[in-house]
């Protein structure tokens, strides 16, 4: 294979990792709802009850329910993303295994800056998603108001 065509694979193979990763954060409602079934104590459906999950579980979360790396990868970006995980990481100090147990691995300052990071932008897509949400409420009002016959 020469070196152009196995860098033309790489990057084939890279954007099909991509996909498979971004399948998973899309689909992730529904396969945390899984994970929720088999690990209650790790996805808890309380956000109180939410914990910082220990590292290194993607593996034996894909091996488990039959998942690709890259989409349980996905999946559990979709959670961490989420504001109860982030203000979690916040407020533990310490991580938790699959079945809910503290194991020997804290979080440390970089986790909670990212958890902070993260908190931040789904703020701000709020308000996003808010301001956009009041101009199209605007506009069809001002739609009907258009549509509507007028009184004699």
């Amino acid at each position: 294979m020469s070196k152009q065509s196995h860098k033309r694979y790489r990057e084939r193979r890279q954007l099909r990792l991509r996909e498979e990763m971004i399948r998973g954060m899309k689909e992730s409602r529904d396969s945390i709802a899984q994970l929720r079934s088999i690990w209650p104590a790790a996805f808890p459906a309380k956000s109180d009850l939410v914990r910082p999950l220990a590292l290194r579980l993607i593996s034996v979360i894909a091996a488990r329910m039959g998942w690709g790396h890259w989409y349980a990868r996905g999946v559990l970006r979709g959670w961490k993303a989420r504001d109860a995980y982030c203000n979690a990481v916040l407020r533990h100090g310490q991580r938790f295994n699959l079945d809910g147990d503290p194991v020997d691995e804290v979080v440390d300052d970089e986790a909670k800056e990212l958890a902070r990071q993260q908190l931040a932008r789904n703020a701000k897509r709020r308000i996003k998603n808010g301001e956009r949400a009041a101009q199209l409420k605007a506009s069809s009002e001002a739609a009907s108001i258009e549509a509507a016959p007028a009184i004699s």
